[in-house]
């Protein structure tokens, strides 16, 4: 796995952990008021990174190309607004 395959894979695991942490957190102290958070961290943030990922895998000449780097980082920082600004709520 390289090039953009190898980002959105390493954004999904990143993903992955803290919508965990999320879960466990408010499994621990019984209050799920974060659970739109935990579902967005895991299906926008984990699930399309791993899509992307896989995508980006099958096809490496796509992924090869300037704008596969454009699409990761409007991909990574848009999610972590999301994210940041669902957790303010």
């Amino acid at each position: 796995m390289k090039g953009a395959a190898r980002l959105f894979f390493t954004l999904a695991l990143a993903y992955a952990v803290a919508g965990m942490c999320l879960g466990i957190y408010m499994a621990a102290s019984h209050d799920h008021g974060q659970m739109p958070t935990h579902a967005h961290t895991m299906v926008a943030g984990w699930l399309m990174s791993s899509v992307f990922a896989f995508f980006y895998h099958l096809f490496p000449e796509i992924g090869a190309r300037p704008l596969a780097r454009v699409h990761f980082w409007i991909q990574g920082l848009s999610g972590v607004v999301l994210v940041v600004s669902l957790f303010a709520l």
